[in-house]
């Protein structure tokens, strides 16, 4: 019962106390808030004792008649419970209030009892209180107020109005001494404790602003530890991705096979990825320790300082994007002493405020990408050597035709051992070589198959010095020094080619000082353990065949380009650049190799492997032989006058009737409107209108069982599959030469006649 009086006492102070305190803050240790608990406590306290105090008012008022001060109590009493107990009274009237109550009750007291009664602490602890709860100039304002109230006082007694039972003022002296002594006492109780008060309330507002800095303060450390652990947090994240990302670069770094390195503005390398030992067989320290200058060839070297020279100007005059990648194809030094093609991506890397520091590249190995387009270029250079070689052969031909077949003519009318017979057989051999010659630039051209029979090369030689002295200035002497006799596998008109070429380079390098040409045959052989001038070279019997010149050289700059077609170093229309490289390609066709020294200033010497057969066959002078002939009519069609007149004449002579055309389309009519006069039709492949395949399918529409022989000198439309199934039974080749043709016409005719036997 005691503990739930207490505790309903605790609840009931607080919330009068919160009331009291509103609407300032309650919070505990404020001052206001002990400024409304003493006022609580002061009212609370008048409250319970002033039931005290009306009790006695109560027996005052029947035994004396004292109706005022009990009317006072009661006020005062009424007073206390409504400051207890509302709710909208604001502290400064609420304690205004309750310091009245003190002032009235403290004067009521005197003037009812006396100076000497209680009144007069009434009215000194009113001061006080006032000091307290309101501060130091209400205390000044509550003294003024406890003087006036005393001077009053004073002078009502003085005049008498009052307190004739007052027996202690007797004199004005004694009460104006009396009232001094007590406002001093009460100005010095009031101001001191308004003073204290005021220190206390210093000292507390103090104390609250350096809580609510320390406050402020720790919540900002808070704050500012919770962001300090994040950014630790974050910082030790960014430190493990970058740890890790380091990790994955690095590794990276060191196992593509790409070289990755890093160089600053004076172009000093400062970094360099393991790798660079696989591409160029230095360690990276022994590779940071090189200039560019000793790391590369002397042009890529002058071009790298060239581009970074314009790239250093475009960033000083602001154009372009310095950020632009940068690639160069470069030739670098490997450890070895040996080179090797590189394509090199770099790019600049610039320092926070704008300014260039530094490169970062990457450098590939491009040695073999380079030899591949080099072998595609060789290809195309050579698809277009066929395209050419394709062009002029077919009006070639045509022109070796006439010759070849005219001179085979004249050979069988002039008379045996005569100047006339030799000229003719010198021309028919020379046709022959002209014929091979087509066939040997195609077969090079890789348009056609070339075949190659035993040929004995020292005779070949010979003739092609025995041909060229006449064309050399006497300066230049020849030394022949041939030792071999052996046979290869070859084709003569190549071989002569070969001579031909090398010498006549040989004799223009010499033209203005003169000098020596040289040329040697030797057998040489190379077996399993013997060491071979190339690696290349499998073990046999080898002629070695060295052809050399005293000219001034070659330049070591070009000399690995000499083989290339349409290399020359010679002016517009003096060289055409393809003889270094037909001669390359013979040499390999061959299964052989050719290489070249050469000095500055001492000459060049060409030596040539070619491997040994004991086969023998070789050019044979024209004789008259006994050829298959017949007395059939032949249709013989060329745009080409000239082949129309020889192939016409040597048909005639070997027994057969032939009528011939120019153009295409006159034959196709005179075969239509006398489809039974001919046996046999010889076309040329190429000509206007219609072309011989064509005008074979029209002509076996019209009449299926009409053979067709077709001469052609080069062509990619026709070949030996399409020709059957066009029904074309043969092929005569250009140019005709009238051995070939005698035999073909003769066999396609037999054919033709077996088969309509067996019909």
């Amino acid at each position: 019962m005691t503990l739930s009086v207490i505790e309903f006492y605790k609840n009931f102070q607080k919330d009068a106390v919160d009331r009291i305190a509103a609407p300032y803050s309650t919070e505990y240790g404020s001052l206001i808030y002990w400024r409304s608990h003493i006022l609580f406590t002061i009212i609370m306290t008048g409250w319970i004792f002033g039931t005290i105090a009306i009790i006695a008012s109560i027996g005052l008022f029947i035994r004396e008649n004292a109706w005022g001060l009990a009317l006072l109590d009661a006020f005062c009493f009424v007073l206390c419970a409504t400051l207890i107990f509302s709710n909208r009274i604001r502290y400064e009237i609420r304690s205004s209030i309750a310091l009245f109550i003190f002032f009235a009750i403290g004067n009521g007291v005197i003037l009812s009892v006396g100076p000497l009664s209680g009144g007069s602490l009434w009215l000194f602890t009113f001061a006080v209180l006032v000091a307290v709860l309101l501060g130091l100039r209400p205390a000044l304002v509550a003294v003024f107020l406890n003087a006036f109230s005393l001077s009053v006082i004073a002078w009502l007694i003085s005049t008498g109005k009052i307190g004739q039972d007052f027996p202690f003022f007797k004199t004005p002296q004694a009460m104006l001494a009396t009232g001094v002594n007590f406002i001093v006492l009460n100005a010095i109780a009031a101001f001191s404790v308004a003073v204290l008060v005021k220190g206390l309330v210093s000292t507390h507002e103090k104390k609250r602003i350096l809580t609510e800095n320390l406050e402020i303060e720790q919540i900002h450390l808070t704050r500012v530890k919770k962001d300090l652990e994040v950014e630790i947090e974050e910082r030790k994240q960014a430190k493990e991705a970058l740890q890790e990302s380091e990790a994955k670069y690095r590794l990276l770094a060191e196992n593509v096979t790409d070289i990755i390195w890093a160089a600053d503005m004076d172009l000093n390398i400062t970094y360099h990825s393991p790798s660079v030992f696989q591409v160029r067989g230095f360690t990276p320290e022994e590779a940071k320790g090189h200039t560019l200058e000793e790391s590369m060839t002397a042009e890529s070297y002058k071009l790298v300082m060239q581009v970074f020279r314009q790239e250093m100007e475009k960033i000083a005059n602001q154009k372009g994007n310095p950020n632009s990648p940068i690639t160069l194809e470069l030739e670098l030094y490997c450890k070895d002493g040996s080179t090797i093609m590189a394509e090199v991506q770099t790019n600049l890397t610039f320092s926070p405020d704008g300014q260039p520091e530094g490169l970062i590249g990457v450098t590939r190995d491009i040695s073999d990408r380079k030899k591949l387009e080099n072998e595609l270029r060789q290809s195309q250079k050579m698809e277009s050597i066929g395209n050419l070689a394709g062009g002029i052969a077919h009006d070639f031909n045509n022109i070796l035709s006439s010759i070849i077949g005219f001179t085979e003519l004249a050979l069988d009318d002039v008379a045996k051992g005569t100047p006339q017979e030799d000229n003719l057989q010198e021309v028919y051999t020379s046709g022959k070589r002209a014929r091979d010659l087509v066939k040997q630039i195609l077969a090079f051209a890789r348009q056609s198959d070339e075949k190659r029979t035993p040929i004995q090369v020292d005779t070949i030689a010979k003739e092609v010095l025995k041909l060229i002295r006449s064309t050399i200035p006497t300066t230049i002497e020849i030394r022949e020094n041939i030792q071999s006799h052996s046979l290869i596998m070859g084709n003569p008109s190549q071989v002569h080619q070969l001579f031909m070429n090398l010498c006549t380079n040989a004799a223009q390098a010499m033209e203005d000082a003169g000098g020596v040409l040289g040329v040697k045959l030797t057998d040489v052989e190379y077996g399993n353990q013997a060491p071979r001038p190339l690696s290349e070279l499998k073990s046999g019997n080898y002629m070695k065949v060295t052809i050399s010149d005293t000219g001034p050289g070659i330049l070591p700059d070009i000399i690995n380009s000499i083989f290339e077609p349409y290399f020359t170093t010679k002016g517009v229309g003096e060289g055409t650049g393809m003889g270094l490289a037909l001669v390359h390609g013979i040499v390999e066709s061959y299964g052989g190799k050719i290489t070249v020294d050469s000095e500055l200033g001492k000459g060049t010497v060409f030596s040539i492997y070619l491997p040994i057969t004991k086969k023998r066959e070789g050019y044979g002078p024209y004789e008259k032989e006994n050829l298959p002939s017949g007395t059939e009519t032949i249709l013989f069609v060329d745009d080409e006058l000239p082949i129309v007149k020889m192939g016409s004449q040597i048909l005639e002579r070997l027994g057969y009737q032939v009528t011939v055309r120019t153009s295409s389309v006159e034959a196709l009519e005179l075969f239509r409107s006398k489809p039974g006069d001919f046996d046999l039709v010889i076309t040329d492949m190429t000509m206007p209108n219609i072309t011989g395949d064509e005008l074979a399918m029209e002509l076996i529409a019209f009449r299926s069982n009409i053979p067709v022989i077709l001469c052609t000198g080069y062509s990619k439309k026709i070949n030996d599959e399409t020709a059957a199934e066009i029904g074309i039974k043969a092929f005569a080749y250009k140019p005709i030469v009238k051995a070939n043709l005698a035999k073909t016409v003769r066999k396609v005719l037999d054919e033709a006649m077996g088969e309509c036997s067996v019909n």
